[in-house]
């Protein structure tokens, strides 16, 4: 998202590590619920490319992609 993203964001260096940071926690995570017998929604591509408002945090139409991924990953729970 280096493209959308501001520069305030640009400078704080967000994406060197960011998406590697992301896939290493979300295999945790998932790692995580098993071990507690519960589940897990991943949100880490919930959001289309073009749904954030800086780069970093998601518009009104990403936090709804947002919405419908918790609501279909809570559907599957039950």
């Amino acid at each position: 998202n280096l493209r959308g993203m501001d520069s305030v964001n640009t400078g704080k260096k967000y994406n060197e590590n960011t998406r590697a940071s992301l896939y290493k926690l979300e295999k945790e995570y998932r790692r995580l619920a098993r071990e507690e017998k519960t589940g897990f929604i991943s949100l880490l591509h919930a959001v289309s490319p073009s749904h954030y408002a800086d780069g970093l945090h998601p518009d009104a139409e990403g936090q709804k992609q947002i919405a419908a991924a918790v609501w279909k990953g809570l559907q599957k729970e039950n």
